[in-house]
């Protein structure tokens, strides 16, 4: 490395001589198109990989490092001689123009893609990765930021929500790759970023799709989001400052998504449901009532779960109006029971409004120590959580606000005004006598059951108070669509997201595949797939479902896909391609007939849904890839998958013809797993469905759920 004339003291990396004087190769005589050989440097990432270990190099990077040491070589100093500064810094100017009009024609180009509504990656690595170690925001990040302003702004300005909502998205994704980058890590101090300012901008982008000052309070919102950002990085940053922005425009996102799902026409069917789910006032009359049932009297809506064959994510706005979507699936029966229902009843001379929300063994119907919430709500502040998914009782609250007993623009944590007249009028009673409503909802399942359950109560909930109260705001008699747009647009009020398929396949009954158009208003449509006696008989005996012991929560799942769904990689792209393809398959084989068919509809699902969510999400427990690994193995299956987004909860399997759920539990004793517990899934034909039980009826009753 060194002359011998060089003293050791004298010895350091500026006169070594590490730097190979290599070959360049012209292409056609073109001295702007070269390429270095580079083989004699391929042996120092092999050495940096396995720098500490002592490894010796392989015999490929063997004969890199001889190559190396047999070229001429060149040291810092010795370089820097023979340098023509003038030529280099020229050289580097021609560069910095090349680089800044590469990305100038990047930025260009994702416009396009973006009010073009194309289906191709928006990448903006060229600017993260180029952030680096700064404690301050340099101009290509300020230049990508404002590209994604103007985006945004043009596509509010023309009326376009689900642009505007992907580039909300897309400035998330930005800033929480910069924050990745950062080689320092420590949260700033949170309490300065004016949490409650930004939540009054978001919320303002929930404005009516069409109200008349919609259009300008939207783009004031957004325009005094950006504002507040630049201000905030205008000083020195950090990783809590960058979360915390990535945060509140991936929520800006989701706002414009439930206005997206909200303008869909079975939610503008009623004037009430209107007013109450948009932000804004209106002097319409509300829906039709019919007479309430008779007061003390229980409204049950009763649901099977769902087992979900193929497709689930395309269901998932904005994915369902973006691309399209397709999901075929079950509704299903545990052990012979549909597992959820919610029960609604008006209490004679009593007040307020009592919610409660429960959950109770399967097969006796005793109530789970710890598995309940309960509230009583006397003021309309006491419903000013009803976004909040962890707040208790959210679900209830929230159906209570989208079937009307408050509008929206009243709901809020100041407004002590008494529920009491709006619980009377809402309960269709006299002025002279106050009256109480009580609504419960019951799963027979274990939370984070991956089979529906939240959406499907949701349903249920609806139903029973609609029924109770002589309402007529989501239409259960005009048909199974009305059910399931509804159920859609309450999770989104909720913020909880989620797409249809659960709602489609645990509402309606059989088998059925549901699919929505690319398009806005979102629109589903649902076919039911017929199918005979002795089909749905083997049906019943191969459908095995197998509670993981893991619990699961589908939104932090959700977060994760919808990034990659916002920036559009070609992986999640051909992915959600490949998952409505095979809800068609799936269809096609249920059609058919052909069980072993539908198993491997099943079997290739799964495998879709870890490419969507990332092995890295942890999608896949590995006591649940033993279990299957092991049934595959043993041929007991034809194929299986978690239900649901995964991450836990149940699993379902169509077993091998002839293997009966005893072979199934001593296959699976030997990878000495005691966590899981097996059931018997069974076709459920008739889906929701409604009974009222007399005033002296009991407080709870199995049997309703048989």
């Amino acid at each position: 490395l060194w002359d011998d004339s060089l003293e050791n003291s004298e010895r350091m990396l500026w006169n070594a001589k590490v730097h190979p004087v290599v070959w360049m190769e012209c292409s056609n005589n073109d001295a702007k198109d070269v390429a270095l050989d580079l083989t004699s440097l391929k042996w120092i990432s092999e050495l940096k990989t396995s720098a500490g270990h002592g490894d010796a190099l392989s015999e490929e990077n063997q004969s890199s490092l001889e190559l190396w040491r047999s070229l001429p070589r060149l040291s810092l100093s010795e370089i820097r001689n023979v340098a023509d500064s003038y030529t280099e810094r020229d050289f580097r100017d021609s560069h910095e123009t090349a680089i800044s009009e590469a990305r100038c024609s990047q930025l260009k180009q994702i416009v396009a893609v973006m009010h073009g509504r194309k289906h191709t990656p928006t990448d903006f690595s060229f600017v993260a990765n180029n952030f680096g170690s700064t404690r301050t925001v340099k101009s290509d990040v300020r230049e990508a930021l404002s590209c994604i302003d103007g985006i945004v702004l043009s596509a509010l300005k023309d009326g376009h929500l689900d642009v505007a909502g992907r580039g909300f998205m897309l400035m998330g994704c930005l800033v929480r790759d910069l924050a990745e980058t950062l080689v320092f890590s420590e949260n700033d101090d949170t309490c300065g970023f004016n949490e409650m300012q930004w939540q009054k901008l978001i919320s303002a982008l929930r404005f009516s799709y069409h109200s008349d000052s919609a259009r300008e309070k939207r783009m004031e919102a957004a325009s005094s989001m950006f504002s507040l950002r630049d201000q905030m990085l205008q000083g020195e940053i950090g990783d809590g400052l960058f979360q915390f922005l990535a945060t509140s425009f991936e929520q800006a996102s989701f706002a414009l998504t439930a206005v997206c799902v909200g303008s869909s026409n079975a939610s503008l069917t009623s004037s009430r449901r209107r007013s109450s789910f948009e932000n804004t006032d209106s002097n319409e009359t509300g829906p039709s009532r019919s007479s309430p049932i008779p007061a003390g009297s229980w409204a049950v809506a009763t649901a099977p779960a769902r087992v979900d064959l193929s497709g689930g994510w395309s269901d998932t706005p904005p994915i369902s109006y973006e691309y399209g979507g397709a999901v075929t699936g079950i509704a299903v029966r545990l052990d012979g029971k549909r597992p959820l229902s919610a029960r609604c009843r008006v209490v004679p001379s009593s007040e307020g409004v009592v919610l409660r929300s429960e959950g109770r063994n399967l097969q006796t119907g005793t109530l789970q120590v710890g598995d309940a919430d309960f509230c009583t709500l006397r003021r309309v502040s006491d419903l000013a959580d009803f976004r909040d998914p962890r707040a208790k009782c959210a679900l209830l609250k929230c159906a209570l606000v989208y079937l009307g007993l408050v509008s929206l623009t009243q709901v809020h944590a100041d407004n002590d005004e008494d529920l009491q007249p709006y619980i009377n009028d809402f309960c269709q009673s006299s002025r002279s006598a106050d009256v109480g409503l009580e609504v419960i909802s019951t799963s027979l399942l274990p939370k984070g059951s991956g089979l529906g359950a939240s959406s499907i109560l949701g349903g249920c909930i609806l139903a029973a108070i609609e029924r109770c109260v002589g309402s007529d705001v989501i239409g259960l008699t005009t048909g199974d669509d009305n059910t399931v747009d509804a159920v859609l647009t309450l999770e989104q009020l909720l913020t909880t997201g989620g797409g249809w398929q659960d709602q489609v396949n645990g509402l309606v009954g059989g088998v059925k595949i549901g699919r929505s158009d690319q398009s806005i208003p979102l629109r589903t449509t649902i076919e039911r797939i017929p199918i005979d006696p002795s089909m749905r008989s083997a049906l019943d005996q191969r459908l095995l479902l197998a509670f993981s012991g893991q619990p699961r929560l589908a939104k932090n799942i959700l977060v994760r896909v919808l990034r990659r769904w916002g920036q559009r990689t070609s992986e999640i792209t051909k992915c959600v391609q490949d998952l409505v393809e095979g809800a068609k398959e799936a269809a096609d084989a249920a059609r058919a007939s052909d069980i072993d068919r539908i198993g491997k509809c099943l079997g290739k699902y799964w495998e879709l849904k870890k490419i969507m969510a990332g092995l890295e999400s942890g999608v896949e427990p590995p006591v649940v890839a033993e279990v299957l690994k092991t049934l595959t193995r043993r041929k007991a299956i034809v194929g299986g998958s978690l239900c649901g987004a995964g991450g836990g909860g149940f699993m379902a399997v169509i077993t091998s013809e002839g293997v009966d759920l005893d072979m199934i539990r001593n296959f699976v004793e030997i990878t000495d797993d005691a966590s899981f517990s097996w059931h018997r899934g069974s076709v459920d034909e008739t889906g929701l469905s409604v009974l009222v039980e007399g005033p002296d009826g009991s407080e709870f009753d199995i049997g309703w759920h048989n």
